[in-house]
């Protein structure tokens, strides 16, 4: 007999792509009609060739577009190089993380890529199965 909580892990699992637990630096711009914008970054907490699930200390109005550069590191001891993944998203959902008034703030954020990019989860995952 299936639990309650392994019927929700089961809704809740149920995206179009496969998501790979990853922390990776990220440097990202919101576009805006102001002007240039300063960049920002954070770090992944999961990538997926559909989006991404971003850590970072700005909040971000749902609905933003970005312009996000992900550092993808070289493989331990391949000749492979170090990969930047670089493309437009727009911002989801943002939930604040930290609720401690001494802490500072930090706020997830979850994008979804507008043009995804050429880069499929089993290609990172190869790339990325021997990080340093």
């Amino acid at each position: 007999m299936q639990t309650n909580y392994s019927i929700m892990n089961a809704a809740l699992e149920r995206r179009k792509d496969r998501r790979l637990d990853l922390d990776l630096h990220v440097e990202f711009v919101e576009e805006t009609n102001r002007g240039a914008a300063l960049p920002l970054n954070g770090r992944t907490r999961n990538v997926s060739a559909g989006g991404l699930f971003l850590e970072t200390s700005n909040a971000l109005p749902e609905g933003a577009l970005l312009v996000l550069d992900v550092a993808i590191p070289k493989r331990c001891g391949a000749a492979a190089e170090a990969l930047a993944l670089h493309c437009e998203g727009q911002v989801l959902r943002v939930m604040k993380l930290s609720r401690d008034a001494n802490v500072e703030e930090r706020f997830g954020v979850a994008v979804r890529f507008m043009n995804r990019p050429n880069i499929e989860s089993q290609f990172l995952t190869h790339l990325l199965w021997e990080q340093d």
